[in-house]
């Protein structure tokens, strides 16, 4: 019996541990491994006290998800942009948690059909929206403060890590790291010239691909996002108006 229960709780922690990493892959979001593990061992101990004591209070909806929302809190943090993986991890945790109930019955399954179609929604609809944010960038003592618009249609990725890419102009170039226009027209003669930089492969519609001028920023400011990423210099203004100055494209 002891060995069963130490492989129920087993499996918790790397089911949790699983869907906390998948939907921070899904969301693009910062993957935090030390945070989501001391979170997914947090929900295998809530488990593990839930089938120690049989009690069935502990396993009523109130406290089991209570437990969540304490794995979200450790996992993604307290600030505002936490609530959008948090929110996801719940859905999938609870509909999973729906499914697996339903023995058959329709009743579970219906909610946690109901939870899914939320998800989707969610995912596939409220996050095609574009939007306008405050992105603040920082590299050798320079600041540079602009507005980044998030465009779902904008792809490129680091083909080092995989994560989204922040495109800016050549506006910001030249305000943040003194690169000329010339300059981004030729990143590979640049690269040898300037250390620091490197190159993005990118792809349009209808046009051979190329390559964009990049460096690795450890402090910039998306929204209420704050991290480590990696800025790509387009050779040409964003956005003659001058609304935007970025594109986000769902980082």
């Amino acid at each position: 019996m002891e060995r069963e229960l130490i492989l129920a709780v087993i499996l918790q922690i790397l089911v949790d541990f699983l869907l906390l990493l998948g939907t921070a892959k899904l969301l693009d979001e910062p993957i935090r491994l030390l945070r989501m593990a001391l979170g997914a061992l947090g929900g295998g101990g809530y488990s593990a006290l839930c089938l120690i004591s049989g009690s069935a209070v502990l396993q009523g909806f109130f406290w089991h998800t209570a437990s969540l929302l304490v794995i979200c809190l450790v996992s993604f943090g307290v600030k505002p942009a936490a609530f959008r993986p948090s929110a996801v991890y719940l859905l999938l945790r609870l509909a999973m948690n729906g499914i697996l109930s339903g023995r058959g019955g329709l009743q579970p399954l219906f909610w946690a059909l109901v939870l899914w179609a939320v998800w989707l929604y969610g995912i596939h609809v409220l996050s095609r929206e574009k939007k306008l944010v405050p992105i603040v960038l920082q590299w050798k003592g320079r600041t540079a403060q602009l507005t980044g618009l998030i465009d779902t249609g904008n792809s490129l990725r680091d083909p080092v890590t995989g994560r989204q890419v922040l495109v800016v102009g050549a506006d910001v170039a030249d305000a943040l790291a003194g690169l000329t226009r010339q300059q981004l027209l030729q990143p590979v003669d640049t690269i040898t010239k300037i250390p620091g930089f490197r190159l993005i492969p990118y792809k349009t519609v209808g046009q051979s691909g190329g390559m964009l001028l990049a460096m690795q920023l450890r402090h910039t400011k998306i929204g209420n996002w704050t991290g480590s990423t990696v800025v790509a210099f387009a050779p040409q203004v964003l956005d003659e108006s001058g609304k935007y100055q970025a594109l986000i494209g769902g980082m």
